[in-house]
C-alpha cells in the first residue's frame, strides 16, 4: 500500500512539472504574444499554479514588507515564475520572438571589461539576449546542480539541465563554478571580457562577506568579485528588467555607474538597487521562497 501511495504521488509530482516546466510554456510560445499574455494572467489567477513555492514566497515576504492584496500578490508572483519558464523556452525554439519582446533603455560600455549587476527580480533573459546581441563576451557564475539533489523529481532535473545547456550554448565556455574565481574572473578582465553577477546571494559560511541592510534587516553579500572590480578598477553596469504590464514586452533598463573608487560606494548602490526593487514589485522576487537564508540572524 505505501509503495502504491508513493508511486501515485511521484507520477502526480512528475506529471505537475511536465504541465509547469514543459506543456505551458511550449504552449505559450507557440501562441500569439498577447494571446499568451493574455492567457498567463488568467492562468496565474484562476490556478493554483506553483502554489506551495508561491505562498511560501508571500508568507517570508509579509514578514519584511507591507502586502495589500494578498491575492494579487500571488497571481503577480506565479505570473512572474511562468514567465521565467516562457523565456527559455522563447531563446530556444524562437529567439526572434523574445528580441522582440525585448525593449533596451541604456547601453552597455564599448571597447573595454565591465561587470553587469542585477539581482534574482523578474526575468533574466533579457539581459543575456542583449550582451549575446551587442557581440560582447560574458562570463556568468552558475553552480551545477547534481542529480541527487532532485530525488524523486526526474522531470525537474532534465529541465534544469537544458536550461543549463542552452546557457553553455549561448556563452559557450563562459560558465565558472563558485569557488573557481577571483583568479578566473581576474583573468576574463585582463581578456577584456564582461562579467554578469546577480548580487543578492548571501554569503556562504567563511565566505568574504559585507554588511547591508534590506527591508531594515541585516544582510551579508559575498564581497570577493567586488574586491576585484574595486582593484582592477572595472566599469560597472546595473541592471533590472521591468514588464510592461500592458503588453508583456521586458523593460530592460541599464545604468552605467562607471568606475568605483572604494567598496563602500559600490555597497550602498546595491543596497538602493535591491531595495528599491522590491519596494516597486516585490512579488517579482525569486528568492523570496528561501529568503530565510538571505535574511537569516548572525
Amino acid at each position: 500500500m505505501r509503495f502504491i501511495t508513493r508511486t501515485l504521488n511521484r507520477l502526480r509530482t512528475e506529471a505537475r512539472d511536465s504541465l509547469v516546466l514543459f506543456v505551458l510554456p511550449v504552449l505559450l510560445v507557440i501562441l500569439p504574444w498577447k494571446t499568451s499574455w493574455r492567457l498567463t494572467g488568467l492562468v496565474c489567477r484562476s490556478t493554483p499554479l506553483f502554489t506551495r513555492q508561491a505562498k511560501n514566497a508571500l508568507n517570508n515576504c509579509r514578514q519584511h514588507l507591507p502586502i495589500a492584496d494578498e491575492q494579487q500578490w500571488l497571481a503577480d508572483h506565479r505570473r512572474n515564475i511562468l514567465l521565467d519558464h516562457v523565456d527559455i523556452w522563447l531563446s530556444m525554439l524562437a529567439p526572434w520572438k523574445l528580441r522582440k519582446r525585448i525593449i533596451r533603455r541604456g547601453d552597455f560600455p564599448q571597447n573595454r571589461a565591465f561587470v553587469v549587476i542585477g539581482t534574482h527580480w523578474n526575468t533574466g533573459f533579457a539581459v543575456l539576449h542583449q550582451l549575446r546581441a551587442c557581440n560582447h563576451q560574458v562570463v556568468y557564475i552558475l553552480r551545477k546542480r547534481e542529480r541527487k539533489e532532485f530525488q524523486g523529481r526526474l522531470v525537474e532535473y532534465l529541465y534544469v539541465s537544458l536550461r543549463r545547456r542552452h546557457l553553455e550554448k549561448l556563452f559557450p565556455g563562459r560558465r565558472y563554478t563558485p569557488g573557481s574565481y577571483p583568479r578566473k574572473i581576474i583573468k576574463a578582465f585582463q581578456n577584456n571580457e564582461s562579467v554578469l553577477v546577480l548580487a543578492d546571494v548571501p554569503a556562504a559560511p567563511g565566505e568574504q562577506n559585507h554588511r547591508i541592510k534590506v527591508c531594515d534587516q541585516p544582510v551579508r553579500l559575498s564581497s570577493g568579485l567586488v574586491n576585484v572590480v574595486i582593484k582592477m578598477q572595472i566599469n560597472c553596469v546595473f541592471f533590472r528588467v521591468v514588464i510592461d504590464q500592458n503588453s508583456g514586452h521586458r523593460v530592460l533598463e541599464l545604468e552605467q555607474n562607471g568606475i568605483y573608487q572604494d567598496s563602500e560606494a559600490l555597497y550602498d548602490d546595491l543596497q538602493v538597487l535591491l531595495q528599491r526593487n522590491l519596494n516597486e514589485d516585490s512579488a517579482a522576487w525569486h528568492l523570496w521562497p528561501v529568503a530565510g537564508q538571505f535574511f537569516r540572524k548572525r
